[in-house]
């Protein structure tokens, strides 16, 4: 079946069909061999939307985290402007930068990826230790001698 050689049981196609119709075909852009090949890329039947890295890509570049250099915009606005010229949706991650994602947008990328949970969980639970550590401070003045232990 894998192969195509033989069709599947009708009963077996009407599952993979109701099975893949919510599903997506994704392919991530990480890498100067991934752009040499982008075309091609976008070429696959069936691909549904690009995603870029952008720390894989600005390595690969040569641009380690230098997300505001001139060739790492130009390289991501290409992507995204190729990508959306073929009919295919276009994404970049940034987990904590809404303005990168809201610029990539007016550039014409449609998928927004924001954050993680970890990124989300790790804010909360700095914000939150932050104020018990400054209420800690106040308060272990009235403790009379004893730790306090956070």
């Amino acid at each position: 079946i894998l192969s195509g050689e033989e069709p599947p049981e009708p009963e077996l196609q009407a599952y993979l069909n109701n099975f893949n119709a919510g599903s997506m075909c994704l392919v991530n852009i990480e890498s100067v061999a991934a752009i040499e090949n982008l075309d091609l890329l976008l070429s696959v039947p069936g691909l549904d939307a690009v995603i870029i890295g952008p720390h894989d890509l600005s390595v690969s570049l040569g641009l380690p985290e230098q997300y505001e250099h001139p060739e790492y915009q130009k390289t991501v606005t290409e992507i995204i402007r190729k990508s959306r010229a073929k009919g295919i949706h276009a994404g970049i991650h940034f987990p904590s930068d809404p303005n990168r994602q809201i610029r990539y947008m007016k550039e014409g990328a449609n998928i927004v990826l924001h954050s993680t949970d970890v990124v989300l969980f790790s804010q909360k639970l700095r914000e939150d230790m932050a104020r018990i550590k400054d209420a800690a401070g106040e308060l272990s003045v009235s403790a009379e001698g004893e730790d306090l232990v956070i």
